[in-house]
């Protein structure tokens, strides 16, 4: 059987990508939390703009350290920072839309 709930948060890996030598490379990963919204909300926070979307489904992080070596926290301040890295933007896009679509990484 199944239950709708319109409120649902789950935890997801998100590979961090970053060009070189004409490639992606992987940099690193963290674990997101985020909210699944329905579709026609996504698409209203979309036409919004890119930072309006990720403060609409990312509520958490866990396994983000700043250069000096300490914890990052989840904050807005620090999610804008991370959002206007496109690398790191692009991931957290890439991580909500494989989850939410359906398109699991299978594991080995």
């Amino acid at each position: 059987m199944f239950t709708f709930t319109d409120h649902h948060e789950f935890v997801w890996p998100v590979r961090v990508l970053a060009p070189e030598n004409g490639a992606q490379k992987e940099i690193g990963g963290f674990d997101a939390r985020f909210l699944l919204l329905p579709v026609d909300r996504v698409a209203e926070l979309s036409c919004a703009g890119d930072e309006a979307l990720l403060t609409g489904i990312v509520t958490g992080w866990d396994g983000i350290r700043a250069e000096e070596g300490q914890e990052l926290p989840f904050s807005p301040e620090n999610l804008k920072l991370l959002g206007n890295n496109p690398c790191v933007r692009a991931a957290i896009f890439r991580g909500y839309f494989e989850a939410a679509s359906g398109k699991a990484r299978e594991k080995n």
